[in-house]
């Protein structure tokens, strides 16, 4: 002990000299640079890592369970959505080459001769309930082009119709589409850009035959947008007192190029469907995301009495005015007759989804319980899990191979000694240490060995024998009873040693630490040769 400074010293001297450069021990540590800032993270919890953070384990009793659920869950799901799919019905006609009365197709003579006229007659096998919509589609047609998609002013559609030689001029994403003429004499488009110049433009119309006579069906322009693509996003300019064809004129503003139709008659039966709040320009505004899309164009108008429950079976014509060309880039358009069910229109890939995925998850959990059976790890790899038992002419015999928990069988009988030996004791108030022992439960820490040494010397032979193995003094029963034993002992000593009245003062308190570790110990060296379990009556000690 008194060697331990010196020691101290020189290691203390050895340290404070740079090896590398040999700098002394009293020179001082070069001032670090003011203003410097330091590099040294902040003291805080998350600088420093040391949030709590939460880990799963994966373990075939959480992951299997899971993959059930999930598969349970799915499975029944698509099946609903794929029923409620397929039980939409929905009709699709091609009418990229349509035929004019003449019998030329009015792909070929679009540019000469702008008002084509064609008819596409469809047949409905089945009824189709309401509510019913038409659409038209296309295909190879890319709204999603990056250039595309930008060529547009917001705030032109939003009712800022400025004059273009006032100095406010259209968006330059419109370009080219933005403006016409030379500087202060400019006429802009309304609205510019190249998505409004590309306008849907062909007119559709619905007849259904019955005896020889076409019955048109009435459709409906308005309600085919979103409310807030109505409301925000495409106003008119809040005037009063003139006509859009004339704020217009006065501030210098065209129609698009390619558009056939003035901008204040797009809608020439409903007055508040014209301008930018035509529902036309504004489905055609929302842009697709795939170059083969379909469109809302109309909704059928079921108060007629005939269609007033959706479309009856039988024959039906389509009469389009034919104005838009798709020949250019190669692309396609269709018609489309569709009823709805309460996930929309008719789509099962959601279905198909869900019982993909909701198959594969039940499919896994299958393979992964095989391969648990066949290749996981059993109880009695461990040394630390809980043994099966199986009852042999009323003998319970522990499952070949299995090792005894070791740890819980320590805990367990840690904790049955520190319930008749423990020490409550109050070092804050310096007060009285209560030992359980002795007067509070009518029998000294020898006479609850001798009792736990009966019971152990009986049970221990009894499963000795049934098991056809003669220990004798078993190591087993040894160890244990040398574990008990020490423990009995030491309260024995401390009741004595409190005067038989079981109290005893702070100076005087046991040292519980020092039974404990004492009795750990020996555990560690008892359990390495323990291949029986405790048992109780000719019951194992199952500890969980």
């Amino acid at each position: 002990m008194e060697q331990a400074p010196a020691q101290q010293e020189v290691r203390i001297a050895a340290g404070s000299s740079n090896a590398a450069g040999g700098t002394p021990a009293s020179a001082p540590a070069p001032a670090q640079q003011e203003g410097a800032k330091s590099r040294k993270p902040a003291n805080t919890r998350f600088k420093q890592q040391q949030l709590p953070a939460w880990q799963p384990m994966l373990t075939a009793r959480s992951v299997l369970p899971f993959l059930v659920a999930i598969g349970l869950a799915f499975i029944p799901i698509g099946i609903a959505l794929y029923l409620s799919a397929s039980n939409v019905v929905e009709v699709i006609t091609e009418y990229t080459d349509c035929m004019a009365p003449n019998k030329e197709p009015c792909s070929n003579e679009t540019y000469i001769q702008p008002n084509c006229v064609c008819e596409m007659h469809v047949y409905l096998d089945r009824h189709m309930g309401g509510p019913v919509f038409m659409y038209y589609a296309m295909e190879n047609f890319f709204q999603n082009h990056r250039k595309y998609v930008k060529s547009r002013d917001d705030n032109q559609l939003m009712g800022e119709w400025n004059d273009p030689n006032s100095g406010k001029l259209p968006s330059t994403d419109c370009a080219p589409f933005d403006k016409i003429g030379s500087e202060g004499n400019y006429q802009a488009y309304l609205p510019c850009g190249a998505i409004a110049n590309s306008l849907f433009n062909d007119s559709i119309q619905l007849f259904y035959s019955a005896n020889n006579t076409k019955i048109p069906v009435h459709l409906e322009k308005t309600d085919i947008a979103w409310n807030s693509d109505r409301r925000v996003k495409f106003q008119n300019p809040n005037v009063t007192d003139k006509t859009l064809k004339e704020i217009m004129e006065s501030r210098k503003l065209i129609s698009p190029k390619n558009w056939q139709v003035p901008l204040w008659n797009l809608d020439n039966q409903t007055n508040s469907n014209n301008g930018l709040q035509n529902e036309d320009l504004i489905v055609w505004m929302r842009t697709a995301a795939f170059p083969s899309f379909r469109k809302l164009y109309r909704r059928i108008n079921h108060t007629d009495e005939q269609f007033k429950d959706g479309l009856k079976p039988g024959n039906y014509t389509f009469l389009i005015n034919y104005n838009y060309p798709v020949k250019g880039f190669e692309g396609k358009k269709f018609v489309v007759l569709s009823s709805v069910s309460w996930i929309g229109g008719r789509n099962i890939f959601l279905g198909v989804a869900y019982m993909t995925v909701g198959s594969i998850c039940i499919v896994l959990a299958l393979v992964f319980f095989l391969i648990h059976i066949k290749f996981g790890k059993k109880c009695r790899d461990y040394d630390n899990c809980r043994c099966l038992y199986h009852n042999v002419n009323n003998i319970w015999l522990p499952e070949s191979g299995c090792l005894y928990d070791y740890e819980a069988s320590r805990m367990s009988m840690m904790s049955d000694i520190a319930r008749e030996f423990t020490v409550y004791d109050d070092t804050k108030t310096k007060g009285p240490t209560e030992v359980s022992v002795g007067k509070q439960n009518n029998y000294t820490g020898a006479s609850k060995y001798k009792q736990l040494q009966n019971q152990i010397e009986e049970t221990g032979h009894e499963n000795n024998s049934a098991n056809g193995v003669v220990h004798g003094e078993s190591e087993i029963e040894t160890l244990q009873l040398n574990l008990l034993h020490e423990a009995g002992k030491e309260g024995d000593e401390q009741f004595q040693k409190s005067g038989g009245d079981g109290q005893q003062t702070a100076d005087d308190k046991l040292d519980v630490a020092v039974l404990r570790e004492t009795a750990s110990q020996n555990e560690i060296r008892a359990r390495k040769r323990m291949t029986l379990p405790l048992v109780t009556n000719g019951q194992p000690v199952l500890v969980d």
